[in-house]
């Protein structure tokens, strides 16, 4: 009887560090999951403020291509009010006939 008890008691101690084993590894990998949310929050965290930095960039480019007119567009700009002169000119001209 005592030997089966001592058997018993050695089954059941086994299992225990069995147990802290599996326990102190689960508590390993929770920590390191935490870690790792950790990071990917800052990550996530930088790439916001990247991308509302990105955002403003392009609202200000926008603005500053709504603004701007380049040569090309003076040109054909002059062209065309040049063009409707021309044609107010002619108007008169047949008006005053």
């Amino acid at each position: 009887m005592a030997a089966q008890q001592n058997d018993l008691l050695q089954g059941l101690s086994a299992e225990i560090d069995r147990l802290k084993s599996l326990y102190e590894e689960v508590k390993r990998q929770n920590s390191d999951l935490s870690n790792q949310l950790d990071a990917k929050n800052i990550e996530i965290a930088d790439a916001t403020l990247r991308i509302k930095e990105l955002e403003r960039k392009n609202q200000t480019i926008k603005a500053v291509k709504l603004n701007s007119f380049s040569l090309d567009d003076a040109i054909c700009s002059r062209a065309e009010l040049l063009g409707l002169v021309r044609e107010i000119d002619k108007c008169i001209a047949l008006l005053n006939k």
